[in-house]
């Protein structure tokens, strides 16, 4: 193992089939050139810029002396304006229908005692998993923990390391978990496929942000959906989302042809995101109850099986996304982190 964590099971009922979480931060202004390449930090144990193997590998896993805040720190969007009485009150429409439409997963409990009790053991088992596959080159036991854009991101970056002669070492020490936010993204799934690029997303689809909440509308019915229906509200599909974050002693070593090329260690936050399935909200269905335990009660017949799958690590996925959506939605930027 190259993760080492303790993990305490309720009741003995702890499923694999739970998968990984994000983060939420205080406010600042984030900026159009979010998506260019970080800029790394001195280290004692990194090599000078000048000899950095890392710069010739691209596989998406954030090397610890190269943390910035755009990998710790979550973007939210409010497309609905607060200064004026209605958009007052559209907030507080969206947000209390988030409530209640999140809130369905939870049985006998919310979600916040929810993330209390399952996320701190879930999320050092589940980055355990990935760093042991990338470790092995695995792609096939990515595809079993990731959402399926992560995977192909981190596929690709681990195939060009094996075409090159790379191969990578990441050890991840014990660290404590904070759970740091919940989001409901309410929409056709195929509005939230991070497999399909934004810009060809927004033929067809129409964003709203609340927050850290997103809800996509397709746009050929706009002109005849009400409000409510405009925000997904009645009909649609929901997924949830949690984020959390774990910090701990990291060391990467990079070795290219049996030599060593690159290494750094440092203790250094790693944001994860954990996605559920997108789930048919109408009077006639409901999604599974997820309970305390770490079970999954199943409300009706032939529905999705639910299993939480890593969706972002680092927030290279989400945070260029909301970016995107808002300007192209609000014809300005509206996003704070």
């Amino acid at each position: 193992m190259s993760i080492y964590v303790r993990i305490h099971t309720i009741g003995g009922q702890f499923a694999l089939g739970l998968r990984a979480l994000g983060r939420l931060a205080p406010a600042a202004r984030a900026h159009r050139g979010y998506a260019s390449k970080s800029q790394s930090n001195s280290h004692s144990n990194s090599p000078s810029n000048s000899q950095r193997g890392r710069d010739g590998i691209t596989l998406p896993w954030v090397w610890p002396s190269d943390i910035t805040s755009r990998n710790t720190e979550r973007f939210r969007w409010n497309s609905i304006p607060g200064n004026t009485l209605l958009g007052r009150l559209g907030r507080k429409l969206a947000k209390y229908q988030i409530g209640i439409i999140g809130d369905r997963f939870f049985k006998t409990s919310d979600h916040s005692q929810y993330a209390a009790a399952i996320m701190p053991r879930m999320v050092p088992l589940v980055l355990s998993k990935v760093v042991d596959a990338v470790n092995a080159g695995d792609g096939a036991a990515l595809d079993q923990i990731m959402t399926p854009a992560l995977a192909t991101a981190y596929k690709r970056g681990m195939q060009g390391m094996a075409a090159d002669g790379y191969s990578i070492d990441i050890q991840v020490g014990q660290g404590d978990v904070v759970v740091d936010g919940f989001a409901v993204k309410m929409g056709s799934p195929e509005a939230f496929d991070r497999q399909v690029p934004v810009e060809q997303r927004l033929k067809n689809y129409y964003y709203n942000g609340v927050d850290y909440h997103i809800f996509g509308s397709e746009i050929q019915s706009l002109a005849d959906m009400s409000l409510v229906e405009k925000m997904g509200f009645m009909g649609g599909w929901v997924q949830v989302e949690f984020w959390c974050s774990i910090t701990a002693d990291t060391k990467v070593v990079l070795t290219h042809k049996g030599k060593v090329v690159d290494q750094d260690q440092k203790t250094q936050p790693i944001s994860v995101s954990l996605a559920s399935p997108a789930y048919k909200i109408d009077p006639r269905s409901l999604p599974p109850y997820l309970e305390l335990d770490g079970s999954v009660v199943y409300t009706q017949n032939n529905v999705t099986p639910f299993e939480w799958r890593v969706s972002d690590l680092f927030l290279q996925l989400s945070n260029p996304e909301i970016i995107k959506l808002a300007n192209a939605c609000n014809g300005k930027e509206t996003v704070t982190i």
